[in-house]
């Protein structure tokens, strides 16, 4: 896992998990402090399905260009 810098006013770095892996629990480790980030609509699709409430899931373009701008893509379940 490559860390990532931590974001302004955050006490803790951001962590890069692998793909998600069939019967593990990200929630358990990290304490529900998990955001999957999926660029496609089958990733959001299968993200949705297995993990919906239990920990964040949002769909964003490549780019993610500004929400005010086109081609801004930000999907959530």
């Amino acid at each position: 896992m490559a860390g990532l810098p931590a974001t302004a006013g955050s006490s803790s770095a951001a962590v890069r998990l692998p793909p998600l892996a069939a019967g593990f629990d990200y929630g358990t480790p990290f304490g529900n402090h998990v955001v999957d980030i999926e660029c496609g609509n089958s990733g959001l699709s299968k993200a949705c399905g297995s993990w919906k409430g239990k920990i964040s899931v949002v769909q964003r373009d490549k780019q993610v260009v500004p929400a005010d701008q086109g081609g801004c893509n930000r999907k959530t379940c």
